[in-house]
């Protein structure tokens, strides 16, 4: 069952390891892949067991793109719950979004409690982890919803329903590496850039939304499945951020008309504004995130957030 500060355990017994596992015999290397496996995708873990030293002992600066997930109401709803059951949802939960995040080609960094922390461009930077860390993004947020509906059926509504999965992704410096006291070694990324995906994560509440991308990420992938929605304060940064959500649900020309809306509001909200405000509404009636952008635009001026 994987549990938070495995990761790095991993990586640290098998570095210590590396002259003797160059000497074992096969079946010892496929129990070292497998264990790197869990928590990196199959061809950086097969890189890294033909050069361990790819894997830096030391921290470095590196872009990466960070991902944070979390269970809406996971906290009550365990109260609510055995502590067998708890353990039972809990890892069948992480199993599905790890599995996610490995079939994307990301690193799975920590698990804190139903929160999984992830990272695309280390230990091993690839030029398509602007679009898997997206696709990822939005891969974990729909997971996350047939999770709930299998839990759903397979207990036949005896365990309290779960919330949904919230998603946050950034791209930015950060320094990944090994990092621990004595005899607890844990191989993550640290700083800014981690702590702004972990604020996007949790803006999604109050913007009605299950996954926010910042513009520095969003603009690195060629995907054509985003709405802009406008910019966040978030809590540790100076500055708002710009924060589009992800939309394959919705049509092209959906899309093109909430992101001519938002353009018109930062023009000044001119005459153009209002017959857009009008059509948004009247195309996208009940979806709550749309509702909920509406209703800031029209709260605010240009400038405001």
């Amino acid at each position: 069952t994987p549990f938070a500060g495995l990761p790095g355990q991993i990586f640290v017994a098998f570095i210590g390891a590396t002259s003797a596992l160059r000497a074992v015999g096969a079946e010892e290397r496929a129990f070292a892949q497998s264990a790197l496996g869990k928590y990196l995708p199959r061809d950086i873990a097969q890189e890294i067991l033909r050069d361990p030293e790819r894997l830096a002992l030391h921290g470095e600066k590196k872009a990466i793109y960070c991902l944070f997930s979390d269970l809406e109401g996971f906290t009550r709803m365990s109260h609510a719950m055995s502590p067998e059951d708890v353990a039972r949802v809990l890892n069948a939960y992480l199993d599905t979004l790890s599995e996610v995040v490995l079939d994307h080609g990301g690193t799975i960094d920590k698990f804190v409690g139903d929160a999984v922390v992830a990272f695309w461009g280390a230990p091993i930077a690839r030029a398509d982890d602007a679009q898997q860390a997206a696709r990822a993004m939005v891969a974990m947020a729909e997971a996350g919803e047939r999770f709930r509906d299998r839990m759903a059926q397979e207990n036949g509504g005896e365990l309290p329903a779960i919330g949904r999965t919230r998603v946050g992704l950034h791209y930015g410096e950060a320094v990944v590496g090994n990092f621990g006291g004595e005899g607890r070694i844990q191989y993550t990324a640290l700083g800014d850039s981690m702590n702004t995906a972990a604020r996007l994560e949790s803006a999604n509440k109050e913007m009605k939304t299950r996954a926010l991308v910042s513009r520095e990420a969003m603009s690195r992938c060629d995907l054509d499945i985003f709405i802009p929605m406008g910019w966040v304060e978030l809590r540790g940064r100076a500055q708002p951020v710009e924060v589009f959500e992800p939309r394959p649900d919705l049509s092209a020309e959906q899309r093109a008309l909430v992101a001519r809306l938002v353009a018109a509001h930062a023009a000044g909200k001119g005459a153009e504004y209002p017959p857009l405000a009008a059509s948004v509404k009247a195309s996208m009636a009940g979806d709550p995130a749309i509702t909920q952008l509406v209703g800031r635009l029209e709260a605010t001026m240009q400038g405001e957030h």
